[in-house]
């Protein structure tokens, strides 16, 4: 079924269902529940889980487009190096692309701001990705900071000083600028594919197209039960929001709206299950039962709804926002 809500969670009810995670999902919301409140229920809870899962990693995990001022150069995200270069450390991480950076005097109201030319700017660190895709890996990879060439950030006048050995810019005396895409694609279907199709209707084409020309898009996932397949994006009809992704080959099969179309590592996907689950076992319902993983070691007194807890943050522990 369609999302309706903030776009697809991290997991659907059809993944939740579908998982070995011991919840009889069929007494959710109350035994005997129409299927269609049982699928809202559902769906509900995998949206909560996918948002505590943010809330645990102190960031949004899936894809996003994303604008942030910072005062500089001098403060603890602004800092220009030796070489002259200027290094911008934004607040979400891994960042696939940089699309802007503007400068503003800062004692100048109100602020005006002056592009930085295209070409000047770059991911300080680029995510290393998988399989020759755009998309980050699972291992927790990647950084939260951006390069801007000398002479772009500095005090008094543009250009700035270039060079260590020139005078010191005045400390935060511009404003700073960044717009930049982090994160992992991810998206829901939403219209119906059939087999050799060549384009997929999402919810949201973010990071999911290549940087540049001849750069790679990224590699995901169509997460459909016995229909799942892999996709290679080659172009997105817009850079953010719903549109339509370009695909490398057709598709093997046909797709319903509201099908997961994702690059999240499985441990992040598990880990919203897992924050399902507990949110079910909060409820008290004595037809919802929880099996213990298999050699889990689970201390006196812990009970089946705290191990959930506390699987899903370990799991989500490497992709925390640290800064």
């Amino acid at each position: 079924m369609p999302v309706s809500g903030p776009g697809t969670p991290y997991v659907t009810a059809q993944t939740l269902v579908s998982a070995s995670d011991g919840i009889a999902w069929g007494t959710i919301p109350y035994k005997g529940a129409l299927p269609a409140e049982q699928l809202a229920e559902q769906m509900n809870m995998c949206q909560r889980a996918s948002g505590t899962a943010d809330t645990i990693c102190r960031q949004v995990l899936r894809a996003t487009a994303d604008t942030e001022t910072f005062p500089g150069p001098g403060s603890t995200r602004v800092n220009i190096q030796r070489n002259g270069n200027t290094l911008i450390t934004v607040s979400r991480w891994p960042v696939l692309q940089v699309t802007g950076v503007s400068v503003a005097l800062a004692n100048c109201w109100p602020w005006q701001w002056q592009a930085v030319p295209a070409g000047m700017f770059a991911p300080a660190y680029a995510s290393p990705g998988i399989y020759g895709s755009s998309a980050p890996s699972a291992a927790g990879e990647g950084k939260s900071q951006v390069l801007v060439a000398p002479g772009w950030i500095g005090g008094g006048a543009f250009p700035a000083p270039r060079g260590w050995w020139a005078p010191v810019p005045q400390r935060n005396a511009c404003q700073v600028q960044v717009s930049y895409v982090n994160g992992w694609p991810h998206c829901g279907t939403t219209g119906t594919s059939s087999p050799g199709d060549e384009e997929l209707a999402v919810d949201d084409c973010t990071g999911w197209a290549p940087v540049t020309g001849n750069a790679p898009g990224a590699i995901g996932t169509v997460q459909d039960g016995g229909s799942q397949e892999t996709i290679t994006c080659t172009g997105a009809t817009v850079t953010s929001g719903p549109g339509t992704l370009s695909l490398a080959s057709p598709l093997g099969y046909g797709h319903a709206p509201g099908v997961v179309v994702t690059t999240l590592p499985q441990q992040i996907q598990w880990a919203v299950i897992l924050l399902a689950v507990w949110q079910a076992l909060e409820r008290g319902a004595t037809a919802t039962t929880h099996m213990q993983v298999p050699g889990a070691s689970v201390s006196s007194g812990v009970t089946g709804q705290d191990s959930a807890m506390m699987q899903a943050t370990a799991l989500l522990r490497p992709f925390a926002r640290i800064i």
